[in-house]
């Protein structure tokens, strides 16, 4: 018996939910010329259509949303260079409370109990966040 060899395939990943969307979204904007307002319209549109998709694991990987990385940035330092607006500022960039409790945890900022759970309220999370900031700050500063 002859067998025949085949070409392997490369190893091949599939997304769904909100990863699905994503991959979709960040595809769709890489389109020349096509405006924010109708690349997010198509995505919409193919969102609501695909249930999954499988490719690669390369071209996944390559519209995966990146991971949350909580010391990307020092909330300390940036209090330091830019004050409690700027701290404020960088902190509303980050949308989910679980990535602020990460950012917490990460950095040694302490949060109250009630901020602890996966209910917590992501304006209230950058609120203590500040306040640990300030609080970390002064005894820095008292210290010196």
């Amino acid at each position: 018996m002859i067998r025949l060899q085949r070409k392997t395939e490369p190893p091949r990943s599939q997304v769904s939910g909100a990863e699905k969307d994503e991959f979709i979204l960040r595809a769709v904007r890489e389109v020349p010329e096509l405006g924010e307002e109708v690349a997010q319209r198509i995505a919409q549109h193919l969102c609501s259509r695909v249930e999954a998709i499988t490719s690669s694991r390369a071209i996944i990987e390559r519209y995966r949303k990146p991971q949350f990385n909580p010391n990307a940035f020092s909330a300390m330092k940036i209090y330091r260079a830019s004050g409690e607006r700027g701290l404020r500022d960088r902190l509303n960039e980050i949308d989910e409370s679980r990535q602020l409790q990460e950012l917490a945890k990460a950095q040694q900022i302490s949060l109250p109990r009630e901020l602890r759970g996966k209910a917590a309220d992501a304006s209230a999370l950058r609120d203590a966040i500040v306040k640990g900031v300030k609080s970390r700050h002064e005894d820095w500063q008292a210290a010196s």
